[in-house]
């Protein structure tokens, strides 16, 4: 206790003068040791235990969606019914309100973790426990229980049979009215939850891809077909968006 300020003293004062005092730096050591805080940060951060700690705090304030809900005024039950509901957690409005900030704040805890102390030009911190890792994995989690959590939902709805040839006339009429069907209004939904997560592509990488193909083939289209909007989902939903595109890039014998 005593000792301590008094050698910090002598040390800074004779050191100076003393240059064959100073104890040679080990690159090898200070690599081992780098690597092995940040593996103990990796550990003590696991990606499993962040993941269900925000799912968490996101799903007290956003509640399950059923099918009244995706289905606004119109009378549901006369088509298709489903006791299931899609967890609040997974949908558009959690996502860009709370899920995406909560992501950005996890990412930046890492970064700020993961500071000069840990890392330099020479060693740069491992690929695999990088902010940036950590938030595409965190994502491509979060929109894979996104896209399960909608597909089980659809799959649980059943539709209602009608008794009589009244009854099915009654309900073709109820479908196919713009206005009044269910169908339709379910479908909106899904467009507008379906896209969660999107980013538009910007007009100057289009315009780059068309003239590449205008350049490198004769039978090129010259606009970019593959243009527009496109994310984590498209593989879940692009079925469903296709059927609600309304710009003519969709299967115009399909689009409702």
């Amino acid at each position: 206790q005593y000792e301590g300020p008094r050698q910090l003293a002598f040390l800074a004062q004779n050191l100076p003068s003393h240059p064959a005092w100073k104890i040679a730096s080990d690159p090898q050591l200070v690599a081992t040791t780098r690597s092995a805080l940040l593996r103990l940060i990796g550990q003590r951060n696991a990606e499993s235990a962040l993941y269900q700690k925000m799912l968490v705090q996101v799903s007290r304030n956003y509640a399950d969606m059923r099918l009244t809900d995706m289905t606004g005024d119109t009378d549901a039950s006369r088509l298709f019914t489903t006791d299931d509901v899609v967890p609040g957690m997974f949908t558009r409005q959690a996502w860009d309100d709370a899920v995406q900030p909560a992501i950005d704040k996890v990412v930046s805890e890492r970064r700020d973790e993961i500071d000069w102390v840990l890392s330099d030009n020479r060693h740069p911190v491992m690929q695999d426990i990088s902010p940036e890792a950590l938030k595409a994995r965190l994502t491509e989690r979060y929109f894979t229980d996104y896209a399960s959590a909608w597909l089980d939902f659809l799959n649980s709805i059943r539709w209602q049979k009608a008794a009589t040839l009244s009854d099915a006339i009654d309900q073709l009429t109820l479908m196919a009215d713009v206005r009044q069907s269910p169908l339709v209004a379910l479908m909106n939904t899904l467009n507008t939850q379906g896209r969660a997560g999107q980013q538009q592509e910007a007009l100057t990488d289009s315009l780059v891809k068309s003239a590449k193909n205008l350049l490198s083939t004769d039978d090129a289209k010259a606009i970019d077909q593959k243009a527009g909007a496109h994310g984590p989902l498209d593989a879940a939903f692009g079925p469903v968006l296709g059927l609600m595109d309304t710009k003519g890039s969709g299967d115009n014998s399909l689009s409702l």
